[in-house]
């Protein structure tokens, strides 16, 4: 019943309950019978179910089909990746498509596409992103691939914090120094110890050395580079070669500031 959506949560909840995870609904849920079974009637786990049983990985996704099927597959995926591309919500390719459709009727691959807001999230989550994320971790993972690590740390409006990592590195394949996202993740607390593990983690996860890691960036916060304990300390131990360059935002901010303390408090003193 459960062991084809359900996986067991890294985290536990403030009460110290183990919590699930559904790979579905791509959410945490309390370990226990009850809440499982209330979720897997829910409306939301339902539908992605459908969508998602028929889903492939993006190479099957080309393989053994027709012309036709293959070219519908095809458009799908570049209408997902438009979006993606310019930072538009997957709610609108419930008006996209039948736009299309009605700008060019006599299009058999338009009349073929099915995608609204729930198939297209899920291309780009069980396709598209695993897809990029597999060809930028073997990217990085190649030795002599060396890169920087790009860290922040957020709250989301459920409290849950979370930690979004990017990378800048030297692309053989453009010729140049690009900056990818790599992941997001959620992290028990704000603790550089936290910090620290999710970087192992996700490296670990992607399969990326640490050996190919010389560049930390980030605030300029204790907890990030701190001289004792903080996240870019413990990352110097594992590796010495590895360099901290400040965001320049939050420098330039500091510096503002105390520059500001010297200026008089009152219009008298001007």
């Amino acid at each position: 019943m459960f062991k084809d959506w359900l996986q067991k949560g890294k985290f536990k909840n403030r009460k110290g309950h183990e919590l699930a995870f559904c790979k579905i609904c791509q959410c945490e849920l309390l370990a226990h019978k009850s809440v499982l079974k209330k979720n897997l009637k829910t409306e939301k786990h339902v539908e992605l179910m459908r969508v998602s049983v028929n889903q492939q990985n993006l190479p099957q996704f080309f393989e053994n089909k027709s012309g036709l099927v293959n070219n519908i597959k095809r458009a799908e995926i570049k209408l997902v990746g438009f979006l993606a591309t310019n930072n538009l919500p997957f709610t609108l390719m419930d008006t996209l498509c039948p736009l299309l459709k009605d700008v060019a009727p006599d299009s058999e691959i338009l009349k073929g596409i099915a995608t609204k807001r729930t198939k297209a999230t899920i291309i780009m989550k069980l396709t598209t992103r695993k897809h990029f994320k597999l060809i930028l971790s073997e990217k990085l993972s190649t030795p002599g691939s060396f890169f920087s690590l790009v860290l922040d740390e957020t709250t989301d409006r459920s409290t849950t914090k979370q930690s979004a990592l990017t990378v800048t590195f030297y692309n053989e394949d453009e010729k140049g120094v690009k900056t990818h996202f790599l992941d997001i993740i959620e992290i028990p607390s704000g603790t550089a110890d936290s910090l620290y593990m999710c970087i192992q983690n996700c490296l670990k996860n992607h399969s990326i050395p640490l050996e190919n890691f010389v560049g930390f960036s980030s605030d300029t916060t204790n907890v990030m580079v701190g001289k004792s304990h903080a996240v870019f300390s413990l990352l110097k131990d594992k590796n010495p070669a590895t360099v901290c360059v400040k965001c320049s935002c939050h420098s330039i901010h500091l510096a503002a500031f105390k520059a500001c303390l010297k200026l008089p408090i009152s219009v008298e003193d001007l």
